[in-house]
């Protein structure tokens, strides 16, 4: 007798998506629709009954993964932070979404590139909204003479977002270190270099 449950509605979707994540994190992008149904506890004809294929999984699984990121980019503090605060405030929340969601996170960084180059045209929009946020918080640590003014805004969000994607890349690839210490990583290396210097 089967035990494989049978899929209907939202949740069985959501509940691909975890298994997919699962599946990408331990086999990256050679996971198969087999090993993703079986982590999901549904027969694999069950699943074709909610995805085309295993890339269209894949593309759900991006598109997941984007909506949880610009849900940290559409927040604001709850009350009006300083630089360095609302930095670290926002890193928190960004530590905060790789702790609750670890699977989501490895699949990202373990496909990547490939999971990162499919889905809908918002990969640019997220991205955009990534740099455009960061590049307002780098304006504020300029205007409040903490940062150097020598480089603009949009090249310290660059730089940042740059620091914070290695550092994350490596996490998610060997899970070591952990994502805290990662956070506090990425503040120094970019804070060591852009800090304004006394004259």
């Amino acid at each position: 007798m089967s035990t494989k449950k049978r899929l209907s509605g939202p949740e069985a979707r959501a509940r691909i998506l975890e298994a997919a994540a699962r599946a990408f994190r331990q086999h990256g992008l050679g996971a198969t629709v087999d090993q993703i149904s079986t982590e999901a506890g549904y027969s694999t004809s069950a699943l074709y009954k909610h995805f085309a294929n295993r890339d269209a999984i894949l593309q759900a699984l991006a598109v997941e993964v984007r909506s949880r990121m610009k849900q940290v980019y559409t927040e604001e503090p709850p009350i009006p932070l300083r630089f360095e605060d609302r930095l670290r405030w926002v890193m928190s929340r960004l530590t905060n979404f790789v702790l609750e969601d670890p699977d989501f996170f490895f699949a990202v960084h373990s496909a990547s590139p490939g999971l990162r180059s499919v889905g809908p045209p918002d990969q640019d929009e997220l991205l955009n909204q990534h740099i455009s946020y960061f590049t307002r918080v780098m304006q504020q640590g300029i205007d409040e003479e903490v940062l150097s003014p020598t480089h603009t805004a949009e090249s310290l969000a660059l730089v940042f977002t740059g620091i914070l994607d290695a550092l994350g890349t490596r996490w998610g690839r060997n899970q070591t270190p952990a994502p805290e210490p990662i956070g506090e990583q990425a503040l120094d290396i970019f804070m060591n270099g852009a800090r304004q210097k006394d004259s």
